[in-house]
């Protein structure tokens, strides 16, 4: 049964992807990098490919979220700063499990093709910048755990006093909730 089925994904990429004279050039775990992205969440990729909502608007607004109204609160330079240095701190594997609660992916997009459909541009510069991650920060309880919503790309983040308490909340959500494997 195995030889069937690793037969069947080699043909599947000789047929539509790689021609056959890369695949015997790639070692399998050069395949696997070049297919499935690289296990390391570098924070300078992740910037590049996260997006904070809000900036345009005065003061805090409504919005209804999968069902749920929340307040939401104005992303600004410092939150955002306060966002960066509770994600420099986790590890590579911590930050794996970040995007996994965000976006049910586990690694960054290979070579970062990919862009959200659903993302409004403030700007055609920000329009050419791929998406893989929607922070979006909410004036509800500080002491709550932030949500996501994987089929948006998005982390909706309480209102934390420091990156400290973010850090460990975001830890806490990240890592215990594991409900998109029941899907």
């Amino acid at each position: 049964m195995q030889d069937q089925q690793v037969a069947a994904i080699r043909r599947g990429l000789l047929s539509a992807c790689i021609p056959q004279q890369c695949l015997a050039l790639w070692a399998t775990d050069e395949l696997q990098l070049q297919v499935c992205g690289s296990p390391s969440i570098p924070i300078d990729e992740l910037k590049k490919q996260t997006r904070f909502t809000g900036r345009s608007v005065s003061g805090s607004h409504a919005a209804l979220c999968c069902g749920i109204l929340t307040r939401r609160w104005l992303s600004s330079p410092e939150v955002e700063a306060m966002f960066w240095e509770a994600m420099e701190q986790l590890s590579d594997e911590e930050r794996s499990f970040v995007l996994k609660f965000a976006t049910g992916r586990i690694r960054l997009c290979v070579g970062y093709p990919l862009r959200a459909p659903f993302v409004c541009a403030e700007s055609p510069s920000v329009a050419d910048r791929p998406v893989n991650l929607k922070v979006e920060f909410e004036s509800s309880d500080s002491d709550m755990l932030p949500t996501s919503a994987t089929c948006y790309q998005s982390i909706y983040m309480p209102k934390y006093a420091d990156a400290e308490k973010m850090l460990t909340k975001l830890r806490i959500a990240a890592l215990n909730c594991m409900s998109i494997d029941t899907d």
